[in-house]
C-alpha cells in the first residue's frame, strides 16, 4: 500500500493521464483505475477507522473485498452518497470488463454516464473539446477524469485527517 499521498497522486497521474490512458487497452485502464481507487479507499479507511499506528495492518488482516470497503466508508460517512454511488458504479464497470472479453467503453455508455453524473459539469468543457475524436476515446477520457476526481476527493479527506 502507498503511504504517502503525494507519491500516490504521482502514481495515479502516470496511469490515468496522457499516453498511458490513451495507449492502453480499455480493460487495462479500468483495472488500473479500480486498483487505484481501492488503494485510496484503503488510505481513507486507515486514516479514519484504524487511526492508531498499531492498527494499520488490521485492514489487510480483515481482507475486505472492494464492495465491503465501500460499505465501511459509507457507514462511517467518509464520502458523500453521490460519490459512494459513483464508486459502486465504477465497480460494476470493472466487473463488466473483467468478465466480458473485448468490452470497450463505448459498450457501457449508460453505466459510464451514471458513474460520471456527479462530475458532469466539470467534464462538459473537456469532453466538448474532445468531441471530434472516436467515441471510445472520449468515453475513456471521461472515465479517467472521473476516477481522478474521485481519487482527489478521497485523498483530500485523508490529508485533512492527517492535519488534525
Amino acid at each position: 500500500m502507498v503511504d504517502n499521498t503525494d507519491k500516490f497522486f504521482e502514481y495515479a497521474s502516470k496511469y490515468l493521464n496522457g499516453k498511458e490512458l490513451l495507449l492502453a487497452e480499455d480493460l487495462e485502464v479500468v483495472l488500473k483505475a479500480h486498483l487505484l481507487v481501492e488503494e485510496a479507499l484503503d488510505l481513507l479507511i486507515n486514516a479514519y477507522v484504524f487511526n492508531d499506528k498499531k492498527q494499520k495492518d488490521l485492514l489487510d488482516w480483515f481482507n475486505l473485498r472492494f464492495s465491503k470497503k465501500v460499505d465501511l466508508v459509507q457507514f462511517r460517512g467518509l464520502l458523500e452518497d453521490k460519490h459512494i454511488k459513483s464508486i459502486r458504479t465504477m465497480n460494476e464497470i470493472r466487473n463488466k470488463f473483467a468478465h466480458n472479453l473485448g468490452f470497450k467503453f463505448s459498450d457501457i455508455k449508460p453505466l459510464l454516464n451514471a458513474f460520471c453524473q456527479p462530475y458532469e459539469a466539470k467534464l462538459e468543457k473537456v469532453v466538448e473539446e474532445e468531441h471530434r475524436k472516436e467515441v471510445n476515446e472520449v468515453c475513456r477520457l471521461k472515465f479517467g477524469l472521473c476516477v481522478y476526481y474521485i481519487l482527489g476527493l478521497i485523498l483530500t479527506n485523508v490529508e485533512n485527517k492527517d492535519k488534525k
